[in-house]
């Protein structure tokens, strides 16, 4: 489809994610704000929206390169691993909230209660998702790319760990609404230590495993022989 290899209509549909994605993100850190401590930032969500920001301002920044270098159709050829790693965090993220989520699904009031709910766990990882399939070219994702992907999850995970044991014995931060764990699998005041472990590195294993399985489907998808078109 021609529409798809518009360069410009890359450029409006990287516009209108970055609008929604901020969006979502802004709404997400003002909804913490009444917190103490405010924890926006320790929710791999809130993260990986953010990083899913930055990478479309880059496919935006490469996309009016080529069209100043007059090249006016096309996929995208840079940042493609980069915009792999987000769309698999998109994916996990959608995924998981949606299916695993008892209280907050997008079959609950409480999930379109807010802006930030649908918009960041629904919203704009369906849209990164198509540009992601759409305006990217798949052919260019490293052979590496599953082992890329896991890095940001791998120091996440330490960053939580870390965090909980530094504060977690300080009085101050002992109070009504600060939460020391993002995610019950960090949870090692409830868990065994070990378990806790244990559920990381399933976890690293499922983005790799995931990553593994997108990246077979598009060579896949690739390697189909293309019909003949007639102008």
């Amino acid at each position: 489809m021609k529409l798809l290899k518009s360069r410009l209509f890359h450029l409006i549909i990287y516009a209108v994610y970055i609008v929604l994605g901020t969006t979502g993100v802004i709404f997400s850190y003002v909804g913490w704000i009444h917190n103490i401590h405010n924890e926006f930032y320790v929710f791999f969500t809130n993260q990986s929206n953010i990083l899913a920001v930055i990478c479309v301002i880059a496919l935006l920044v490469s996309a009016i390169m080529d069209m100043k270098s007059k090249v006016e159709e096309g996929k995208e050829e840079r940042f493609v691993t980069f915009a792999f790693c987000i769309f698999i965090y998109q994916i996990v993220t959608m995924a998981l909230y949606n299916f695993f989520t008892p209280n907050g699904h997008i079959f609950t009031v409480k999930f379109w209660s807010t802006v930030q709910c649908p918009v960041l766990h629904l919203f704009a990882p369906l849209l990164f998702s198509f540009i992601f399939i759409a305006f990217v070219n798949k052919s260019k994702i490293s052979k590496y790319a599953p082992f890329h992907v896991v890095i940001y999850p791998f120091l996440y995970a330490l960053f939580v760990l870390i965090r909980s044991a530094i504060l977690g014995d300080v009085e101050e931060f002992a109070i009504s609404g600060y939460i020391r764990f993002s995610y019950p699998i960090f949870d090692y005041v409830t868990y065994p230590l070990w378990l806790v472990i244990i559920f990381m590195f399933v976890g690293l294993g499922l983005f790799i495993g995931i990553s593994f399985l997108f990246k077979l489907l598009f060579q896949r998808q690739r390697k189909k022989p293309s019909r003949a078109v007639s102008d």
